[in-house]
């Protein structure tokens, strides 16, 4: 649903082989890879710095600051589809020179708003345990929505 960058840290202490093979695997279309890389210089210090909301205001020009800046469980309650939150915050000095990442961090809880009709297909989803199964049935989903729609993979990866 979005585009993203994250570091998976692997430990290779003990390892004496000149060979590094990784897999991802995952289902057809339901994760796209840009780019890997490895990076193998030495570790740095890293500074963490917790930067609070400065503002939070939703859909309707509401304040939704005090919300999402303490954990006292006053969650932010968006019940309907459509429901947003804009947040602003301050950052601290930057220094020339250094990198900087920030990473968004939440608590509470999710709730997704979904109106099923009807009972979950049991054997499916346990068919989902062999291998190779989800990503044959998101190919197959796949296929379905090219089929119906005319479209084709060239035409949706130019998208």
């Amino acid at each position: 649903m979005a585009a993203r960058q994250f570091c998976i840290p692997i430990d290779l202490n003990g390892t004496n082989a000149n060979k590094l093979e990784i897999k991802l695997s995952c289902g057809f279309l339901t994760w796209e890879l840009d780019e890997a890389s490895i990076d193998f210089s030495n570790d740095q210090d890293i500074i963490v710095t917790r930067i609070l909301a400065s503002t939070a205001t939703d859909e309707q020009g509401r304040n939704a600051t005090q919300s999402l800046t303490s954990k006292d469980g006053n969650y932010l309650v968006q019940p309907a589809p459509g429901n947003s939150c804009e947040i602003i915050y301050q950052l601290p000095q930057l220094n020339e020179g250094m990198k900087y990442d920030y990473y968004l961090h939440s608590s509470g809880y999710y709730e997704h708003v979904r109106n099923y009709t009807g009972i979950p297909d049991r054997e499916l989803l346990k068919s989902f345990r062999q291998k190779g199964t989800f990503s044959a049935f998101t190919y197959s989903l796949y296929t379905k929505l090219t089929e119906n729609s005319g479209l084709t993979s060239s035409s949706l990866a130019r998208k």
